[in-house]
């Protein structure tokens, strides 16, 4: 399906799309009345001297007069809620140009835009983005944590003696930092009678600025003589992310299986529902976080992740025993003498990772339309068939 085929196809595509949601709980919590006290938070974070809006209102109204203004506001926004229309000085904005010192004022790009915004659609914004912010973590992957609120953010640094550069003599007599050495200069933003460090930063040196460090700091970096290359990036949350974490739930979800020695058969040491529950939900994690994340790749990234294949093999031995424990629950279940309390037990513990798994399953058959096409990607065949058996059960 070609999602750029037509609006309907575009809709029909993204409602076959599995998206992170909320629960029912989180849902009223976020769709609650606004509060008096997040007006006031958000404009405690209004910053001063500022343009005002199409409205001719200016920040400063806002802070002054918030105790006055609060259930106004708090009138306001449960309209727009209740009716769904927002004021027409809400949906304005006035775009000024300004000209740019010393340039061709002949020329466009001599001009730089600003856009004024009524102070009233900022602060709901503000209330919104607050909100919606406990969140994230929750909606959005530790792979693609650039919006989430004080994700690490990485700077990665390397810089290498240059022969042409004069060496500097005297070093003993220098007073404050080495200026041949790149440095990071660190500084608390509101304490102005403290002095701010000065960081040298070596070859292959990297620094990480956590949580609220750059809410509360101001940072730059300070040249030296020697060329420097340096990339900066968004850290993702990888305690999930790792080997060790993954063979240790595999080894979890292992545990409840033995193999008879005469016979070779697998069978289960317990029908707890929550043990099963936990199995399938880590049945789930390696099928769709690990193994179809790790093979989709395939032979387009096979030289620079040839190291990974060994491991990523190992991963598919286990997927394939922790499918046998999914088809021995099942039989289980089926089992006549089972009694009737048990078999609704073992359903409502293992249903609803069977159904994400064949909603997840079929989204991939999708993609893989074929045994061979998939072969191709580099996901092994053996996986391909199996996923693909199942999904169709």
């Amino acid at each position: 399906m070609n999602p750029y085929e037509s609006p309907e196809a575009c809709c029909q595509f993204c409602e076959s799309l599995h998206f992170p949601a909320l629960s029912p709980d989180q849902l009223v919590s976020l769709n609650a009345p606004l509060d008096g006290i997040e007006f006031q938070l958000a404009t405690k974070q209004l910053k001063l001297a500022k343009a005002p809006g199409p409205n001719g209102l200016g920040t400063e109204f806002y802070k002054i007069l918030q105790e006055l203004i609060v259930s106004l506001f708090v009138q306001m926004a449960d309209m727009i809620w209740d009716t769904q229309v927002t004021g027409s000085s809400l949906n304005h904005v006035y775009i000024t140009v300004l000209p740019k010192h010393g340039k061709n004022a002949k020329l466009v790009s001599s001009y730089k835009l600003i856009s004024l915004l009524s102070q009233d659609i900022k602060i709901l914004a503000s209330i919104l983005a607050s909100q919606l912010g406990c969140f994230l973590p929750q909606l959005i992957h530790p792979d693609q944590i650039g919006c989430v609120e004080r994700s690490t953010v990485a700077v990665y640094n390397y810089s290498y003696k240059d022969p042409l550069v004069p060496k500097m003599k005297d070093k003993e007599d220098l007073k404050g930092r080495d200026p041949a050495i790149w440095h990071i200069g660190l500084k608390i933003a509101w304490d102005i009678k403290t002095p701010g460090l000065a960081v040298p930063l070596y070859p292959g040196d990297s620094y990480f600025m956590l949580d609220d460090l750059n809410m509360t700091h101001q940072h730059c970096v300070l040249s030296g003589l020697q060329p420097r290359f340096s990339s900066t990036h968004r850290v993702a949350e990888s305690s999930t992310g790792t080997l060790e974490y993954i063979f240790a739930r595999c080894q979890v979800a292992l545990q409840n299986s033995e193999k008879k020695t005469d016979s070779g058969i697998i069978i289960l040491k317990s029908l707890e529902g929550t043990l099963i529950e936990q199995v399938e939900k880590i049945h789930n994690e390696v099928e769709f976080e690990w193994l179809r994340q790790f093979w989709f790749q395939g032979n387009r990234y096979r030289k620079c992740s040839n190291w990974w294949h060994q491991p990523m093999m190992k991963l598919e031995d286990f997927w394939k025993e922790m499918e046998v424990m999914t088809h021995v629950v099942l039989c289980e279940a089926r089992k006549v003498e089972c009694p009737v309390e048990k078999r609704h037990e073992i359903i409502n513990y293992i249903l609803p990772s069977l159904t994400e798994r064949q909603e997840l399953r079929k989204e991939w058959i999708d993609r893989c339309r074929s045994v061979s096409s998939c072969a191709q990607e580099g996901l092994s065949e053996t996986c391909v068939q199996l996923m693909m058996r199942h999904a169709n059960d």
